[in-house]
């Protein structure tokens, strides 16, 4: 295959406006709707050295799309859709694409405040991050410290959050600051396979592989104090952990058999992430404050609202890599912030910064109300493990502070910072666009790699 077929440099694209780009519907027989790019030049160059542009133009031909097939400012080449693509179709006439979600269904990041600061972790950092480690089983094929039986997890996933505050895996008030209030209606366990049962059972409470991780961050700037001050982040230099995992062989599977309802996967629950707190700084998690801001999904199918040519229509929103970023005032967002807009995570590559943005009324009208979900890749795996070692970013990021646990030398190569793009970028873009909020800037001190 040439590198021109392995790239979308052929394809036009119009600059409509800041930071927004478009290959009109004439391009290619069977489009529906125009596709378009949110990104500056810098990151459209990047989109254009792989397959980025082209799937998007391939999600235009989807039966009862609306509007526009969408890539977000972190885009990049997947299968089916891009990393980063958004569609909403039709709920009636349209269909729901399990390219449009991805594998890792209900894949997302949950972050969580404490009222530590660096001076109070830097001591026993190193012994937090072994501990979180030992505590949480990550790597490919990694199994939980909850051992169910198939029965049992149709339970969880129809229950959800409900669930895990009945076995004591979360407080009562968590479901205020999560998504959907952990729980999705009308899930329906029997539209999965023995075979996706029997792959998830044993792996709930553990991390995964590939690029999921926990890490201890510190706030480094907060560009909106009244909105973190609602999202109880209340000064810079302060402790935060970030976790961003999925539904391990659950939703892997279940995304191999074609299923239609691709909403419903388990989502993470920091099962033993407190107690590890708990036991290195010899304190109650209630003493060091620790609470979820936020949880929110980066790999789902939704059936929502969205005005459609000034009218409320019915649609199923498809965000694969890509987070909603609903605004103040909207009935979904919780009530605990909905006065500020929906939080919104987006990680970094490993060593370099993570962000919180918030929702706006702008990305209602240009995205579905939705936004990036991190800093997108920019060299494949192969490539990265070729170009880097393992042990080499490991003392180079531990020269910088950082202390790095992995379940592998080779998990860090493919997860080199340099394999991404420019986080800040990204969130920038966001930010200039009206799609996210700025918020807060945080930076890892502590990485528990998969």
């Amino acid at each position: 295959m040439s590198s021109a077929s392995r790239s979308s440099s052929n394809i036009p694209l119009t600059r409509v406006a800041e930071n927004i780009w478009e290959v009109a519907p004439d391009f290619q027989p069977g489009m529906k709707v125009p596709a378009r790019i949110y990104a500056d030049e810098d990151l459209l160059a990047k989109m254009r050295t792989d397959r980025t542009i082209q799937q998007c133009v391939n999600v235009t031909h989807l039966d009862g799309i609306y509007n526009y097939a969408i890539t977000m400012p972190d885009g990049h080449e997947g299968y089916g859709f891009p990393i980063g693509g958004v569609a909403a179709t039709d709920y009636d006439e349209g269909l729901i694409s399990p390219g449009g979600v991805g594998y890792d269904i209900n894949c997302g990041v949950r972050l969580i405040r404490t009222n530590l600061t660096e001076e109070d972790v830097r001591p026993s950092l190193a012994k937090l991050v072994d501990t979180i480690f030992n505590f949480i089983p990550s790597g490919l094929g990694s199994r939980g410290q909850i051992r169910l039986t198939p029965m049992e997890l149709d339970k969880a996933v129809t229950d959800g959050l409900d669930w895990a505050i009945d076995k004591g895996y979360a407080w009562p008030e968590d479901p205020r600051t999560i998504e959907e209030e952990g729980c999705m209606e009308a899930a329906d366990p029997s539209k999965v396979s023995n075979n996706a049962r029997s792959r998830g059972a044993p792996q709930l409470g553990s991390l995964g592989s590939g690029n999921h991780f926990i890490e201890i961050e510190r706030a480094n700037k907060i560009f909106d104090k009244h909105t973190a001050e609602r999202l109880g982040i209340h000064k810079e230099g302060h402790i935060l952990v970030l976790i961003h995992t999925g539904s391990r062989g659950y939703g892997h599977q279940t995304c191999s058999d074609y299923l239609k309802v691709m909403e419903r996967a388990i989502g993470k629950y920091n099962v033993r992430l407190r107690q590890a707190f708990e036991k290195v700084f010899q304190r109650t998690a209630d003493s060091m404050d620790m609470r979820i801001v936020y949880d929110v999904c980066h790999n789902v199918a939704k059936v929502e609202s969205h005005k459609i040519d000034g009218k409320p229509t019915k649609v199923i929103v498809h965000r694969k890599g890509a987070t909603r970023a609903f605004p103040p005032g909207h009935p979904d967002v919780p009530s605990e912030y909905r006065d500020v807009g929906q939080p919104v995570l987006i990680p970094g590559s490993m060593g370099t910064s993570s962000w919180v943005l918030v929702g706006t009324p702008k990305a209602m009208e240009l995205s579905f109300g939705t936004t990036a979900h991190g800093a997108g890749r920019f060299m494949s795996r192969s490539a990265a493990k070729r170009k880097w070692r393992g042990a080499e970013l490991k003392r180079s990021l531990e020269s910088r502070g950082i202390v790095i646990r992995a379940a592998s030398m080779e998990v860090l190569a493919e997860e080199a910072p340099e394999a991404y793009k420019d986080v800040d970028r990204v969130a920038e873009v966001s930010h200039q666009l009206g799609i996210g909020r700025k918020v807060v800037r945080m930076t890892p001190i502590g990485v528990a790699k998969g």
